[in-house]
């Protein structure tokens, strides 16, 4: 029913960052504009905060040379990534479908991105549970998991 028009990203990079985090609680469709030289960081940075969100990037639409790639946000930068670009490109992020069902690397990112948000391990259990309908125990032993491997990434 509802989509959420960007226009053009900013091109710095922290900035774009900053904008596509502050709108990781949409759940609509998102349309934004990007320039060919661009777009692969673009998607690079979507990748980062919703790999599994459905995408499509058109590519000189109405034009002789209209063309369409389509896919999860990581299967779009890793095809695109090689792919040199040219015209007038529209990325669409189709809408998350709330009835989806969770899973423990979802769960995973959530907490993840609580915690680097500051949120103590408590909090952020309690946060991602209250928001999935996942009991608290088996958000918990997810958090624990996170926590093993960064103490293994820092030997």
């Amino acid at each position: 029913d509802r989509f959420y028009f960007g226009g053009f990203l900013p091109s710095s990079a922290k900035k774009k960052m900053d904008l596509l985090t502050s709108l990781q609680p949409l759940t609509c469709t998102m349309i934004f504009y990007e320039s060919p030289k661009r777009i692969v960081a673009t998607l690079a940075a979507m990748a980062t905060l919703y790999p599994d969100r459905q995408a499509v990037l058109a590519r000189e639409l109405t034009k002789l040379h209209e063309s369409f790639y389509w896919g999860s946000v990581k299967s779009l930068h890793d095809e695109l990534e090689h792919t040199p670009l040219k015209g007038e490109l529209v990325l669409v992020l189709g809408p998350i479908d709330d009835d989806a069902p969770v899973d423990d690397d979802d769960l995973a990112r959530m907490l993840h991105r609580a915690l680097a948000d500051g949120m103590s391990r408590r909090d952020a259990v309690a946060l991602v549970a209250s928001e999935t309908g996942h009991a608290k125990k088996h958000v918990y032993g997810i958090a624990l998991g996170l926590s093993d491997a960064d103490r293994d990434d820092d030997t």
